[in-house]
């Protein structure tokens, strides 16, 4: 006699077979992710422009001979985190990581979640018509995610690149007697020099500028990646996102 399944079971095993399918083919769920113990590769840039006359930027001492040969090595172990990926529909998503939300949309094979965190600010202070001092500072950290997933398994690329900016202008020539500014306001001296290797500062009673205000300008940004590798989790979704009350990007 053939053995035979019965009907009940039978479409158990077609709804447990339709789900397990379905679940690799998204990429909705809890992602157990590895990041590798290797020191993320970050490279910087610095960008200084003024209207000082006669004035540079220092040049970074040259190293001296010296007898003593300094080796540094560092190791670090790998990081173990979860990624929780919720689709909002079609072509969107949200990744949460710790107490952070990205947001993604498709890219190709892959998902990009990206999230940009910026501060902008502008002090501007002004004596009558004698004198104006202006500090402008502009700051943001964009980091993005990139999610590859293969069934069950994933891989990807954490970056960040950070950018800072600020610009001073300032009166060139004022009459301390008149305004009660007795030294300049722009920290020239921290970034400009003459060609004896003099400080620079915006005095009071010279022409220090190419025009009626002083301006100085410091840039800098960073950029930095570290790839990881993820696979899928079978904890429950529902009891996942009970603590995700207070998660959201710029929640304190």
């Amino acid at each position: 006699m053939k053995s035979r399944i019965p009907l009940s079971l039978l479409a158990l095993c077609l709804f447990a077979c339709a789900d397990s399918e379905e679940a690799e083919n998204t990429v909705a769920g809890i992602w157990l992710v590895q990041i590798p113990g290797v020191i993320a590769d970050t490279t910087c840039d610095t960008t200084i422009s003024h209207n000082f006359i006669n004035a540079v930027t220092p040049q970074e001492d040259e190293v001296e001979d010296s007898p003593w040969a300094i080796t540094f090595t560092e190791e670090v172990s790998d990081q173990l985190a979860f990624f929780q990926i919720e689709l909002l529909g079609e072509d969107e998503a949200i990744l949460i990581a710790g107490d952070e939300v990205w947001p993604g949309v498709p890219s190709g094979d892959s998902w990009t979640f990206t999230w940009v965190d910026f501060e902008n600010s502008d002090e501007t202070r002004s004596y009558e018509e004698l004198y104006d001092y202006t500090d402008a500072s502009d700051e943001s950290l964009s980091s993005t995610i990139t999610f590859t997933q293969t069934d069950n398994s994933a891989s990807g690329q954490v970056s960040t690149s950070s950018s800072n900016s600020e610009t001073w202008t300032e009166t060139d020539s004022w009459d301390p007697k008149l305004v009660p500014v007795f030294n300049s306001e722009i920290p020239s001296s921290l970034y400009l020099q003459d060609a004896d290797g003099f400080s620079i500062v915006n005095d009071a009673f010279e022409d220090d500028c190419t025009e009626e205000n002083c301006q100085l300008a410091v840039s800098s940004t960073c950029n930095s990646a570290t790839s990881f590798t993820a696979r899928r989790t079978d904890f429950d979704d529902a009891d996942a996102y009970d603590y995700l009350e207070g998660v959201g990007q710029g929640v304190d």
